[in-house]
């Protein structure tokens, strides 16, 4: 057998060595082919959710669903938020579940699905590398309870300065276009450059589920130009006591918002409660405060 010539020895090892180079990259090739192939998902969008009331018994349609849990045959995909467009990997034909969800407190870390309205179920067909528009819709529970709304439609206002309000402050209905969320009228409070504090609640108490396993929700609509803190005053065989839940930022423009009560509630199991709103001037005030709301709601299970 002859033998290979000295010379040419490195020779062949380079083009071997460049050889095996070019299988390697060819086998890397073919694999990521093989696995984009196998794993290119299809997109779920979801740009918003809409919701529907029985305006006679349960108030305004309007809402904040900001959120959704997303389930594809049963199987979590994720949380959120709206809008958005996400990768799954199940193709054909799914069972899609979306379980509408809210900032509770208005605070972006303490999102929830919120207990008081239904989950959108629907059937989709998913194409690897193609996208499925849903468009949920969700409606309240029809055991829902709304022990107090106020929409600032009806004569009269279920709202009313307490004791420690400053005299010649109080909440009224606006009609003035310009002022009004929705509807002929909505509330409004003014505080001038003469006064400081006022404190507004409801105008009775009422009897609200104290236990930890039953959500209780504050719904409102408002828009502001200063700080408000809001809370309860639970009315039992002892004296009233005032216990606040928080406070809400001011905003140029109109924000629904969902106070979750029941953290205090519980505290004071038997009592009845009323909700208090109060603004009271400091020293970063505008020289006028106004403070506007609306669909003011209690709501739980």
């Amino acid at each position: 057998m002859n033998s290979i010539p000295t010379f040419a020895l490195p020779k062949m090892k380079l083009l071997l060595k460049g050889f095996s180079t070019l299988c390697l990259l060819w086998l890397i090739s073919m694999q990521y082919s093989c696995n984009k192939e196998a794993k290119e998902p299809s997109y779920i969008q979801i740009d918003t959710f809409l919701l529907s009331t029985d305006y006679s018994t349960q108030g305004s349609a309007s809402h904040g669903i900001n959120t959704a849990w997303i389930y594809v045959n049963d199987n979590p995909i994720g949380v959120f938020e709206l809008p958005c467009k996400v990768p799954v990997t199940s193709l054909g034909e799914v069972n899609v579940s979306v379980f509408p969800g809210i900032k509770a407190n208005g605070i972006s870390s303490t999102r929830v699905q919120y207990p008081n309205f239904k989950a959108y179920t629907t059937t989709a067909i998913l194409k690897a590398d193609s996208t499925c528009l849903i468009n949920p819709s969700t409606t309240y529970f029809s055991s829902t309870e709304f022990p107090y709304r106020e929409a600032f439609e009806n004569p009269g206002v279920m709202l009313e300065p307490t004791s420690i309000s400053e005299e010649g402050l109080q909440i009224v209905k606006t009609t003035n276009a310009s002022e009004v969320f929705e509807g002929s009228s909505s509330g409004k409070v003014v505080i001038d450059a003469s006064h400081s504090f006022i404190e507004f609640a409801t105008t009775q108490a009422y009897s609200l589920p104290s236990s930890s396993s039953v959500p209780v929700f504050l719904e409102l609509n408002y828009k502001s130009n200063h700080n408000i803190r809001l809370g309860i005053y639970a009315e039992g065989q002892t004296a009233e006591v005032q216990e606040e839940i928080g406070g809400l930022n001011p905003t140029d423009s109109w924000k629904k918002v969902y106070i979750y009560l029941t953290p205090k509630l519980q505290n004071y199991s038997g009592a009845d409660f009323r909700i208090y709103f109060g603004i009271l001037r400091d020293s970063s005030s505008p020289e006028v405060i106004t403070a506007y709301f609306d669909n003011l709601k209690i709501v739980h299970p």
